[in-house]
């Protein structure tokens, strides 16, 4: 028969469980007091990193390790940085540091698949960089470390290590580093939806800021700049083009370029021709992060540059593109994402708005300031515009002159031929002046036939020579009258430079005036210099 323990014997078995589950208790407690101090300091409206170390350093204390650290994946999920840790005394922090975990020996299979990852040989694993040399340098040889989860997904791992084969860390110590890393993740996605709340209100208030500055602009070739330069700031790019449509000839050109370090192969191509024109044709943004996605669809875009991102948006106005708006990111930089591409299609949208409206104003503003029959300045433009010229003569010390002149004899083509071929000859007048001026010069209409063309920085002696290449232009004019008869006209022209005397437009113009009569009086056909 078995012998049966005396009672002795008994009372010692009975003394060992209940101290081992005393112990067990006691760290129990010891651990659930130790979570809720961390959950408490996870808790904290401070920095994350700044929580993590708290965890981090509670976490090493508790379990006496050598080492214990946080490093977050990347969105990639190709490089741990490490965001806290807690080093035995007389090391360097690993904190900052990344280190790309695709090519590494790590089981980085079992953090993709959130499984407990357990390393009793550490120096053994091939060790580069100095991420993977603090090993060797604090002779960590055992590794225990959980996934950290969110979602379904590993967004990084909390690891404790210990010299040689001292790391006393059993199932109990495992659920309580698992706990502080599932607390630990839902804090970090806090922070990150925190701070994507709070990029995406700057962001908006900048697009609400860029949107209210575009409408006041009026001018449309600082519209232009103004678009661009706000396109590249709201999305912090390093540069960027802004191409414009021209429907008629069915092509699209760039008319604004910021800080672009390659031109175009051409600054015009068709709609429908590279990463421009077919986001033209198809109204449809186009966002390219890396060089291999540009493959030979795009190789005449930026043939001798590719930037590690560049983003083309149509500006579209009423489902049609009035252009593109193009911004780029150096090699190195962060890369567009998709809420950048949001972001800057609502930018573009109120752009084309901007443009239509621009465009609007300046045909309503040209209507106002041009004469229907001739095409050239009426009288309120050419006073305006040469007011403007006087000014700026002044201010910079520079040449003025005005050429007044009238057809000779109008009157009589008038009273003759009637007034409908009255208005072909001014109208023929009008073109053939435009034609043979600079396009600084202005050409306006005086009054009835007379017309005047200010010079800007022409002195009396060349504004003589353009006046008698006026007087021989206007000269081979001829006005088919039928097949039997046609008109040649003459004109008298008087020319005059701004003199220090004259007070204003008016008072040169005057002059001009009076040698254009000067001109009629000794016989037309002429040009007097006054």
């Amino acid at each position: 028969m078995a012998s049966r323990p005396n009672d002795d014997e008994s009372t010692d078995v009975e003394k060992s469980a209940g101290i081992r589950w005393v112990e067990t208790a006691r760290q129990s407690i010891e651990q659930a007091e130790l979570i809720n101090e961390i959950t408490a300091a996870l808790n904290q409206p401070i920095e994350v990193p700044d929580i993590l170390q708290t965890a981090v350093d509670r976490l090493a204390n508790a379990l006496d390790v050598a080492y214990a650290g946080v490093a977050l994946l990347n969105e990639a999920g190709s490089l741990l940085r490490f965001v806290a840790d807690h080093a035995a005394s007389g090391h360097t922090s690993l904190v900052g540091l990344e280190f790309d975990v695709s090519g590494s020996s790590l089981p980085m299979e079992e953090v993709a698949k959130r499984q407990l990852i357990r390393i009793t040989d550490l120096l053994g694993i091939p060790h580069e960089g100095v991420a993977y040399q603090f090993p060797i340098q604090r002779q960590l040889a055992t590794l225990v470390a959980v996934p950290l989860v969110l979602h379904g997904q590993a967004i990084g791992v909390l690891g404790c290590a210990g010299v040689g084969d001292r790391l006393a860390i059993g199932s109990q110590d495992i659920r309580l580093m698992e706990t502080i890393a599932n607390l630990s993740a839902v804090r970090v996605e806090q922070a990150r939806l925190l701070e994507a709340a709070r990029q995406r209100a700057a962001e908006l208030a900048s697009l609400y800021l860029a949107s209210m500055e575009i409408t006041r602009q009026q001018g449309i070739i600082g519209l232009f700049r103004t678009i661009l330069e706000r396109s590249v700031a709201l999305l912090k790019a390093d540069g960027g083009k802004l191409f414009l449509c021209e429907p008629k000839k069915q092509e699209v050109e760039c008319v604004m370029n910021l800080q672009f370090p390659a031109p175009e192969a051409s600054e015009k191509m068709a709609y429908g021709e590279g990463i421009v024109g077919r986001a033209v044709l198809s109204g449809k943004a186009s966002l390219l992060n890396d060089e291999a996605a540009w493959g030979e669809d795009h190789a005449n875009d930026h043939a001798a540059w590719k930037p590690q991102s560049l983003l083309s948006v149509p500006m579209l106005w009423q489902d049609q593109a009035e252009g593109v708006i193009q911004v780029f990111r150096q090699a190195g930089k962060a890369s567009f994402r998709s809420t950048d591409q949001e972001l800057l299609s609502l930018f573009a949208s109120q752009a084309a708005s901007a443009l239509e409206n621009a465009r609007l104003y300046e045909r309503l503003q040209r209507q106002a300031i041009t004469d229907e029959l001739t095409g050239v300045y009426n009288r309120r433009g050419l006073f305006e515009l040469g007011r403007r010229e006087v000014e700026r003569s002044r201010r910079y010390h520079h040449n003025l002159s005005a050429i007044l002149f009238d057809i000779d004899h109008f009157k009589q083509v008038n009273d003759h031929y009637g007034h409908a071929v009255g208005d072909q000859v001014l109208a023929a007048l009008g073109k053939i002046c435009y034609s043979s001026v600079r396009e600084v010069d202005i050409v306006g209409r005086y009054g009835g036939e007379e017309f005047v063309v200010l010079l800007p920085e022409v002195d009396l002696i060349v504004a003589k020579q353009v006046a008698e290449r006026l007087r021989s232009v206007i000269g081979q004019i001829i006005v088919a009258l039928d097949e039997q008869e046609e008109l040649r006209l003459t004109v008298s022209l008087g020319v005059a430079s701004l003199a220090e005397n004259d007070s204003d437009l008016d008072a040169l113009l005057n002059r001009a005036d009076d040698a254009m009569y000067a001109a009629k009086n000794a016989g037309r056909n002429r040009v007097i210099v006054m």
